[in-house]
């Protein structure tokens, strides 16, 4: 089952949890793994690494609740300076004003990776969810040579979405029989 928010911040996707929406409607059918994909828009509109630990945080926890491995998503490499660039002057006003309150940086997305390294550090989640980590299948980045991205330097082609999936793939299986061997002791 799938369900997701284009253009959502981690807050508005923890928010729908608690809502009847297609997100909710997925957990309530009590899934082994849920995939959560979030912290891009968080670092596109610079909300700052508190925000996204934060959010994050709440998410994970919910799942963990729920006896739902959360399977988070590292936020992948995308041309951010050219989201930037692009923007109108109203959306660049609002940027440099949430950097100003934030601390963030233009790009910031080895910050809020790093905030979420820390987060999962201090909260003793590493044997509790999965990370699929950027670089284990994004090494290059939007560059990359495999040619991965569509035109735009920000969204996967079917390719990029076909490393991304083999990762998630891959890291599941490996976790769903790592507990399969430990019951079996």
């Amino acid at each position: 089952m799938s369900a997701g928010i284009p253009g959502a911040t981690s807050k508005t996707i923890y928010a729908e949890f608690a809502t009847d929406t297609p997100i909710q409607k997925v957990l309530k059918n009590g899934p082994d793994y849920c995939i959560i994909s979030a912290g891009i828009n968080d670092s596109n509109i610079k909300l700052g690494c508190n925000y996204y630990q934060q959010h994050v945080r709440f998410i994970i926890d919910f799942l963990l609740r729920n006896e739902i491995v959360p399977v988070i998503i590292e936020i992948p490499d995308y041309n951010i300076e050219k989201v930037y660039s692009e923007s109108s002057l109203m959306q660049k006003i609002r940027r440099q004003l949430s950097m100003a309150v934030t601390g963030s940086n233009l790009d910031c997305r080895n910050e809020n990776r790093h905030a979420l390294n820390h987060m999962i550090e201090q909260n003793d989640y590493s044997n509790k969810i999965i990370i699929i980590r950027e670089k284990l299948w994004n090494p290059s980045g939007y560059k990359d040579p495999r040619h991965i991205y569509k035109e735009d330097g920000i969204h996967l082609n079917e390719k990029g979405y076909e490393f991304l999936d083999s990762s998630i793939t891959q890291s599941i299986l490996k976790d769903y029989h790592q507990k399969k061997m430990q019951l079996s002791q």
